[in-house]
């Protein structure tokens, strides 16, 4: 290894079972669009996925991709994946956008930093409420943090239709979608 970083292909089962060895605190996702490895000479020190929106109301128009995990090795020297991470969120932004997405998105625990996020050029999105999936009709176990969640958005292409709008749950709706972004002079603007 040296310092020389680069994105390569990756498959999906090699980046889940990195997903699986290395991240911290998520199991791999179920499933993706598409992702990437991250390099250094010969050993993959990082993967990122990018698939549909865990959240289901994000998922009604297809315009928004979700970068599900992002994982880089943290039992090497910190200067062998610098960047990594920021070279990452640039290719998922780049790919979503050749694809035809609008927005990209994606969550950190509030207890991380996003110093790639917005080195890469990615928003503050707004906070989720954190805490159980699991209630008394539908007993869960958790299989992630319940900590609440950073959202962070990246526009990768303003629409110019009037019918775009983007929704979400919102508290006290039972799962039903709420509209939170609208159409602002010419411009995609996603609520928090």
């Amino acid at each position: 290894m040296d310092w020389n970083i680069e994105m390569c292909d990756v498959e999906w089962k090699e980046a889940k079972e990195f997903v699986r060895k290395h991240h911290d605190h998520c199991p791999p996702p179920v499933g993706w669009k598409f992702g990437a490895g991250i390099r250094n000479g010969r050993e993959l020190i990082g993967v990122i996925t990018v698939g549909r929106p865990v959240a289901r109301a994000y998922d009604a128009q297809k315009v928004i991709i979700e970068v599900n995990r992002l994982c880089v090795r943290r039992d090497i020297p910190s200067g062998l994946v610098w960047n990594a991470c920021s070279m990452a969120y640039g290719f998922a932004a780049r790919e979503a956008k050749r694809r035809g997405y609008l927005v990209a998105i994606t969550y950190t625990l509030e207890s991380e930093d996003a110093t790639t996020l917005r080195a890469a050029g990615w928003e503050f999105d707004g906070v989720t409420r954190g805490g159980s999936r699991s209630c008394p009709s539908r007993p869960r176990v958790d299989k992630t943090s319940t900590e609440r969640k950073v959202r962070w958005k990246k526009v990768l292409r303003k629409d110019r239709s009037p019918s775009t709008q983007l929704v979400r749950e919102q508290p006290g709706t039972k799962g039903r979608p709420a509209v939170v972004a609208s159409r602002v002079q010419g411009e995609l603007a996603l609520g928090c």
